[in-house]
């Protein structure tokens, strides 16, 4: 497994399991596990906080490097314009769909 230390974890109504460590995200879906860093489009390896929202997008919290959304099979960094900093200490969704950082 990436890292050390599990920092997070988030699973999928389909059995998928997201695992937020100190060195990336590790997916377990199907029996295996597929490990993805900075290089892979994370913002950030250092994952602070992990969830789906209701459409199945998972948002990725870092402890230093911001917001990231993996949706579609492929990471999107959102613009930080709209972020003070880049630590994201909790990600909650709320009963209207907001996103709250």
């Amino acid at each position: 497994m990436a890292g050390r230390w599990v920092t997070a974890l988030e699973a999928a109504s389909d059995g998928t399991v997201y695992i937020g460590t100190n060195k990336g995200l590790m997916v377990y879906q199907d029996e295996n596990f597929k490990q993805f860093s900075k290089e892979d489009g994370l913002s950030g390896a250092q994952i602070s906080e992990l969830v789906l929202d209701r459409d199945g997008n998972l948002f990725i919290g870092t402890f230093s490097d911001g917001l990231t959304c993996y949706y579609e099979g492929e990471f999107h960094i959102p613009e930080n314009e709209h972020f003070a900093y880049d630590s994201v200490s909790a990600l909650f969704e709320d009963e209207q769909g907001n996103l709250w950082v």
